[in-house]
């Protein structure tokens, strides 16, 4: 039977009585043969008041007592993770699946924390394991998304985003990212509705005047871009989005002051952010800026060393100025970041995937055949989604 001293700490804990709950258990923890509950409730509360060392030392006395508790381990990952022992986060979280596959909880850590490392392929494989078993889950799918984007796999990050949107078609991240996906690949007819819709639901989000205001220079209605892009930076002056395509808008004008001026923002707020690159790598290609767009592609590439997009994108670049080589090692690069190699077929829009360990031989410039129609594709087109 439950100690009632327990029952009141967890009954505090769940009304947010933080202090409450720990003068309870405190002293419960300090008792010769202390209850294993005690302990792990004792931590539960210490996260929640923010003291993950103290924390961890009551995981580690509860796990001492009680090894293959899978609660334990799931929280003395959380806050292992919380002071950034990502690697021993990793191992607790680990061990709490294989004690307990069934909880969603310990799989959602778990594919932050691999995402948080940059082991997007890692991440991916354990998220499309989790989503056999939890399906609906929007944080797993959410975090496979964004993995999947990080390795240039938007075919992929497509589909997740489509079904994140259709589970919760309400949540902001899942239609913006759903429709920025669509029109990363071209796909103009489907996400055009989208984002007007998406618009509609809220004009004052970021996200969404981004998406109306790339639509918007796609279709080189340029005032209404600079307009949408413009209210982007009175929410979010740091937006390296706005700000790269501000430059190109006013380079486009003969404005050259404005274009630097923008540009140079732009350069100040790059960080790890996969779209920080993309839209500064986008304004030095529109201008023209071979140079400082294969810098730029570069330090994409080693500031975010697990991802295959930036690969992906500096194949492309070789392959337009015809350096077969460059472009050849870029490619091998990426795939083996990803793990795979992904086919599409723009005949009948079959995508296939194979292991990319199994062929050492891979040539992207080889055209393949559609497994599916049988019709020819053009390599390196065939490995591209945008």
């Amino acid at each position: 039977m439950m100690d009632e001293r327990i029952r009141k700490a967890m009954l505090a804990i769940e009304e947010e009585r933080i202090d409450e709950a720990i003068r309870i258990l405190e002293p419960m923890a300090k008792e010769y043969n202390p209850e294993p509950d005690a302990l792990v409730y004792l931590g539960i509360a210490y996260v929640q008041d923010e003291r993950p060392e103290d924390a961890i030392k009551v995981f580690r006395q509860a796990q001492d007592i009680a090894e293959d508790h899978c609660v334990v381990a799931l929280f003395l990952g959380r806050a292992l993770r919380g002071l950034g022992k990502l690697d021993e986060a990793e191992e607790e979280l680990r061990r709490a699946i294989s004690l307990d596959p069934e909880g969603p909880e310990s799989w959602i850590e778990l594919g932050k924390l691999l995402y948080d490392k940059g082991n997007y392929r890692d991440t991916v494989r354990i998220m499309e394991e989790a989503i056999l078993l939890f399906p609906d889950d929007l944080s797993l799918r959410g975090t496979n998304a964004l993995a999947l984007h990080r390795l240039g796999d938007f075919t992929e990050a497509t589909l997740e985003w489509e079904t994140l949107y259709k589970l919760s078609p309400e949540l902001m991240a899942a239609r913006t990212n759903y429709a920025y996906t669509l029109l990363l690949q071209n796909r103009m007819d489907d996400a055009l509705p989208l984002v007007d819709s998406t618009y509609s639901m809220d004009p004052t989000d970021y996200r969404s005047l981004v998406l109306k205001g790339i639509v918007a220079l796609s279709k080189n209605e340029i005032q209404e871009a600079k307009n949408y892009f413009e209210r982007v930076l009175k929410v979010e002056p740091e937006n390296v989005q706005a700000l790269s395509r501000l430059a190109v808008i006013y380079h486009e004008e003969g404005k050259t002051a404005l274009c630097d001026k923008y540009l140079k923002v732009a350069e100040q707020y790059i960080d790890a952010s996969t779209e920080c690159w993309r839209g500064l790598c986008y304004a030095y290609s529109e201008l023209n800026m071979y140079s400082e767009h294969m810098a730029c592609l570069t330090k994409w590439s080693q500031n975010d060393p697990g991802a295959a997009a930036p690969w992906i994108a500096i194949a492309i670049e070789y392959n337009r100025i015809s350096k077969k080589d460059e472009a050849l090692n870029a490619w091998r690069k990426a795939m083996s970041l990803r793990g795979y190699i992904r086919i599409n077929c723009p005949s009948c829009g079959n995508s296939s995937k194979f292991d990319f360990e199994s062929y050492d031989d891979f040539n992207p410039f080889a055209d393949a055949e559609c497994s599916k129609c049988g019709e020819n594709i053009p390599m390196p087109r065939g490995l591209l989604t945008f």
